[in-house]
């Protein structure tokens, strides 16, 4: 017997099995939460991955740091109270939307502040190289981001993917053919946003995609939803429950025409 192959094939088996058990923990996770959020909020309950189409010039603020696999899971979507929809910083600039910047919560940045937005717009709008880019600088002086070739390789895909929207219109995952982790679908890699207590549309993952669809001006594009704010859910389910316009209060009245209420229209 070659017992160096069996080890192989064991560790192989090994692997593969803790692989599929801590998948099917994230699953049970992410069913749990929404069979929760099901039954708090009833026909107003986030989808895990339902999408939404928002204007990308009305993504105003990012969250820094982000949700999406920093503060929560990176699976379906949540209900997330407190405050950071009403924190904000006003940094000259804003690189990364990572907890690198040292705040210790979520907080609000302006999106035209951020350093690979406005290195992206000066690429596109100006002609400003890529190796003059303010983008390019932070990214070359950090071994994290590998060699000065391997940043500007990088931020060229950022060329391939403003052609290619600007040619053939904005795609969703689904179409482009991408499927997501485990048994998520392709919206799971759409980019993503969380919707504070007002309905402000907050951007949170996917920066290139917007930043492109902002330059392009983009009238709508599809987004997911990681985490909505505990009062605009409540909104949510309240026009969602309303059997008649005369039924809602006057903050719910005033938002019917969100993107984020769109499945309850008609009312």
């Amino acid at each position: 017997m070659d017992y160096r192959r069996l080890s192989r094939f064991a560790r192989t088996a090994s692997d593969a099995g803790r692989a599929g058990l801590s998948e099917l923990g994230t699953r049970l996770r992410v069913r749990t939460r929404h069979a929760a959020l099901r039954a708090r909020y009833g026909p107003g309950a986030p989808e895990p991955y339902a999408t939404v189409s928002v204007d990308p010039a009305a993504v105003e603020y990012l969250l820094t740091p982000r949700f999406y696999d920093e503060w929560l899971g990176r699976r379906g979507t949540y209900v997330v109270g407190g405050d950071w929809d009403r924190r904000y910083r006003s940094p000259s600039s804003t690189y990364p939307s990572t907890t690198a910047l040292g705040f210790e919560a979520p907080t609000l940045a302006r999106f035209e502040n951020y350093t690979l937005f406005r290195s992206i717009r000066a690429h596109f709008t100006e002609g400003t190289p890529w190796r003059e880019t303010d983008i390019y600088r932070y990214r070359a002086g950090r071994p994290r981001y590998g060699t000065g070739a391997e940043v500007l390789e990088d931020l060229r895909a950022t060329d391939d993917l403003y052609e290619a929207v600007e040619r053939d219109g904005y795609r969703r995952q689904s179409a482009l053919g991408e499927d997501g982790p485990g048994d998520a679908p392709p919206a799971f890699d759409e980019v993503r946003v969380d919707i504070g207590r007002d309905g402000a549309v907050i951007f949170d993952d996917g920066r290139h995609r917007l930043s492109v669809a902002k330059l392009l001006d983009l009238p709508q594009i599809p987004v997911r939803v990681v985490a909505r704010h505990p009062r605009w859910q409540r909104l949510r389910t309240e026009v969602a429950r309303a059997a008649d316009p005369s039924a809602l209060s006057d903050a719910a009245r005033r938002h019917l025409d969100h993107p984020d209420l769109a499945e309850f229209r008609p009312l």
